[in-house]
């Protein structure tokens, strides 16, 4: 900046510090870019090494002047932000300028073009080898940008005409399909500071929301940073508590088309926490969703060992948030096959998880209900865990669940047993 430094607000009188929080608003208005640090860091040169390379290292010693000198005033906006009891129309221009012009900055092409004295050059910021990069070079001074406005929006300076619906979708839209995945968390997580502070918009956010999670179960649209939907969910489910009982017609239909197929995803494992957070408020708000939870959940088929792992585990805690008598026989018959599978899978972490499920005493009771649909399928199931398992503590807890399933219905645990010696004689 080739401007003098402005002095400090609380320097300033206090009838002009209006005035002063307009100029160092505007001071923020320049763009940092760090495409010439990394010019010079695949060149593999020192700090020392830059302050004696010439004019292009003075820009650059002068570009970091500039950053830090942004930072410290942002931080100082940031700390004023508090004693304002209003904001100034023309203020609310420049922070929605501000925003516009630094935040959801596109990772930089592997060839930069950079204007030297009215030449223009090309830089190679990759190598032949090198990947895109995963993070922003410039957080640090986009996290004060952030930083300012959750302050701004915190103490209810913004009017709910300062922010329209299409400042919301653009501002969340863009988010989710930001490059760097820490501005994608950074403006999900302030879902709940905008839900609160502009209640008149609040249609907007749901429906944002809404539109969000729809795309990413699209097959091309699955490129949405795992962590940034994690924190949608999380939104989501400190949400479903609100809604009024019955549930709406909407909401039932975001449940079986956007919650429900989110578990046939590959990155279903990062967000599948805040997934089974929203499924359990479902079923505490309306109990009659149940069987359509566990059969929408049943009826995939997780490929991988990790998704299969997670979605173990989540049907343990729904079944700790249900009762034996809401889970119909059809879905009973689904969880019990998905069980054995676990159990007869070359994986040993998902032959551990499957036989929590199958010593859990929800999971128990509703064998002894439908006797007829789980004994076959477990105790084969359990058997083969006992006989073939390349694990040695899989043995020890098959045989513990094996003799609960004989107590429920020893004819028919019995009468396999049986039958099993005659497959194997006959094999022999």
């Amino acid at each position: 900046m080739t401007e003098e430094n402005l002095p400090r607000i609380r320097d300033v009188p206090v009838e002009n510090r209006g005035d002063a929080f307009l100029n160092k608003l505007r001071r923020c208005l320049e763009i940092v870019d760090f495409r010439r640090f990394i010019e010079h860091f695949k060149a593999k040169q020192s700090l020392s090494d830059v302050r004696q390379s010439g004019v292009a290292s003075a820009e650059i010693l002068d570009m970091i002047e500039t950053i830090f000198e942004m930072d410290d005033t942002l931080k100082e906006l940031s700390d004023y932000v508090p004693t304002l009891e209003s904001l100034p129309e023309d203020a609310v221009c420049i922070i929605r300028k501000i925003l516009r012009t630094n935040i959801f900055r596109p990772f930089p092409s592997p060839t930069a073009v950079v204007s030297e004295e009215e030449n223009e050059s090309s830089i190679e910021l990759y190598g032949p080898g090198d990947k895109r990069p995963l993070v922003e070079g410039s957080w640090i001074h986009l996290q004060c940008i952030y930083e300012f406005f959750q302050k701004i929006v915190d103490a209810g300076l913004l009017r709910d005409d300062h922010i329209d619906d299409s400042f919301i979708t653009w501002f969340f839209n863009t988010a989710v399909e930001a490059d760097d995945s820490r501005e994608a968390c950074f403006v999900a997580d302030l879902l709940p500071s905008f839900w609160a502070k502009f209640p008149q918009k609040q249609l907007a956010i749901w429906r944002t929301v809404r539109s969000n999670l729809s795309r990413f179960v699209c097959p091309d649209r699955q490129s949405y940073i795992p962590s940034a939907v994690s924190s949608l969910l999380w939104f989501v489910s400190d949400r479903i508590p609100e809604w009024s009982v019955p549930l709406q017609e909407e909401h039932t239909h975001f449940l079986r088309l956007v919650l429900i197929p989110m578990h046939k995803i590959k990155s279903y494992p990062y967000f599948s926490h805040w997934l089974q957070m929203c499924l359990v408020r479902f079923m505490e708000k309306d109990s009659s969703l149940v069987n359509l939870i566990f059969e929408g959940i049943l009826s995939g088929d997780p490929t991988p060992s990790t998704s299969e792992l997670c979605l173990l585990d989540e049907l343990i805690y729904l079944m700790k948030f249900s009762t034996i008598k809401e889970i119909d026989q059809p879905n009973a018959q689904l969880l019990f096959r998905r069980t054995a599978n676990g159990l007869g899978g070359y994986e040993v972490k998902v032959a551990k998880k499957a036989l929590d499920i199958a010593s859990f005493n929800r999971f128990l009771e509703l064998a002894k209900l439908h006797k007829e649909a789980s004994i076959p399928v477990m105790i084969l199931a359990l058997q083969n865990a006992v006989n073939y398992s390349r694990n040695s503590s899989v043995p020890i807890i098959a045989k513990h669940i094996l003799k609960k399933l004989y107590d429920v219905e020893k004819d028919v645990s019995w009468k396999l047993e049986d039958e099993e010696k005659k497959t194997k004689r006959t094999r022999i």
